[in-house]
């Protein structure tokens, strides 16, 4: 019976890495713009093209809209616009 769940468990643990690769590569992989105040936190992981990830509290941050903004203005002056928003709405700032 233990041989079993222990097959079981190596099993599903193996299937979770896996699914969970392209999420580890991009936490390890792509530029941050890591943004701290008393307000909330937002960091945003990104390529030379678009924003990949975020992980944020007590911040809404909607990815689609804002990557339709990206495609407009392209993601350097996209990360140095968010940046100069955050710094000027928030009590915090954005460092890369």
């Amino acid at each position: 019976m233990k041989k079993g769940f222990t097959v079981i468990l190596v099993i599903v643990t193996i299937g979770l890495v896996l699914v969970n690769v392209p999420f580890i590569m991009t936490l390890f992989t792509s530029n941050k713009l890591k943004c701290k105040s008393n307000e909330g936190n937002i960091t945003l992981m990104y390529n030379d093209n678009t924003v990949t990830y975020f992980l944020t509290n007590d911040i809404y941050y909607d990815l689609d809209s804002q990557k339709a903004m990206i495609e407009k203005i392209g993601i350097n002056d996209y990360i140095d616009n968010f940046s100069n928003w955050f710094s000027g709405n928030t009590s915090g700032k954005c460092v890369k």
